[in-house]
Parts: C-alpha cells; structure tokens; sequence
C-alpha cells in the first residue's frame, strides 16, 4: 500500500486534526512541510503545490490519484476509506452530525484561534486592538 502524503506545518490545528486519526487508526503517512501563504520552496502559494492543490490551503493530502484540501473533507475521505466506523459511522444520520461538525469547525474554530494564537504567534497579521477584543468576544460565546 502506498504511503498517502500530508501537506502543512504541525502547529496548524487543522493538519493535527488530520494526522492524529492517522497515528491513532496506524495510518501510515508522510508528511511534506507545506507553508501556508509562502509563494516558493515548500509554500502554498508556489506553482508545484497549486498544481496538485489549486485551494492553496493546508492540511492537504495526496493518496494515489486522490489530492484533497481542507481536513473536513480529508477526514471525510479517510474515514471512509479505511472504514472507521467507530470515527465516520456508516449510518447516514450519524454521519450526517459528524459531516456537520467538521464544516462548523472550519470557520469557527479559526475564528476562536485567531485572538489567542495569531496575536502571539504571527505578529506580522498585525491584529488591531479591537479584531482582537471581537474574537475573544465569538471565543467566549462559542464556548458558552
């Protein structure tokens, strides 16, 4: 069996969210560094990486012909593969709740995030004061 291929930087959250079902199930995988928004070399925005991934966004993942962005639908994809039924249940009303979840947590826990990581992390986002406030404010409902 061919080792799939996962593109991002382990401290993106989504890239962990795809990895760690791969480790927990003995997935086997590699992992190519993929810099989110860096136009050359292993970035998103370089010509090699938009050819297979023309969303330019990370986590992204090759499994033979297959090349898929965005988590949800990457953990869509291998949960029905490799049939993890105890993860992606087979019963479409299950599966419909955690199809729901992952399209909700795209947007929203970036939105979460963005107050607490990006101010500390990425500095060079040049959060002002007041984006800042407004998603500890979405934060503290979402949690709510």
């Amino acid at each position: 069996m061919a080792l799939i291929t996962i593109y991002g930087v382990p401290l993106s959250q989504p890239v962990r969210a795809v990895i760690w079902p791969c480790l927990i199930k003995g997935v086997p995988f590699k992992f190519q560094l993929a810099v989110p928004g860096m136009a050359k070399g292993p970035g998103t925005g370089a010509e090699k990486f938009l050819a297979k991934f023309p969303l330019g966004t990370v986590p992204a993942m090759e499994d033979g012909e297959v090349c898929l962005a965005e988590a949800g639908a990457i953990l869509s994809y291998l949960g029905a593969k490799h049939q993890w039924s105890d993860l992606y249940p087979p019963d479409p009303c299950r599966r419909a709740k955690i199809d729901e979840y992952l399209h909700w947590h795209h947007s929203n826990t970036r939105q979460i995030a963005l107050p607490y990581f990006a101010a500390a992390v990425r500095p060079d986002m040049k959060l002002s004061a007041e984006a800042i406030e407004d998603g500890k404010a979405k934060a503290q409902k979402a949690l709510e």
